[in-house]
């Protein structure tokens, strides 16, 4: 699958990006969520992760841009912050998961299967 990580953490990318790699999948990264929506039109990826809380643009809002454009991507909110009100924000900006930070191997795992699911609807 292709997988689009965005996340101002450049760690966090390298780290998930070598993980989501050794799984068979095609990974890309940005760190800045201007240049992820950018990205997307080229790269067109089946699962989008989506730190919530970036400089420039929130993760919320890069969701909303995203189905507005008819994006039929996976989108998983990948965040530190994992309150019930956050939780519900994620799903109303159009999330399909919600995932606490640092998201370990299983639980990439597990959105990588999720996303497969969604995509063989």
């Amino acid at each position: 699958m292709r997988i689009l990580y965005v996340d101002d953490d450049t760690d966090l990318l390298e780290m998930s990006r070598m993980v989501l790699t050794s799984l068979g999948h095609e990974c890309r990264t940005s760190q800045d969520p201007l240049d992820a929506l950018e990205v997307v039109s080229g790269f067109d990826p089946d699962i989008i992760l989506l730190d919530i809380r970036m400089p420039g643009m929130s993760g919320h809002k890069v969701a909303e841009v995203l189905r507005q454009r008819g994006t039929r991507a996976f989108l998983v909110a990948v965040t530190g912050y994992a309150s019930s009100a956050d939780r519900r924000a994620a799903v109303d900006a159009g999330f399909h998961r919600y995932v606490a930070k640092p998201a370990t191997i299983e639980s990439l795992r597990q959105i990588m299967e999720l996303g497969a699911a969604h995509h063989a609807r």
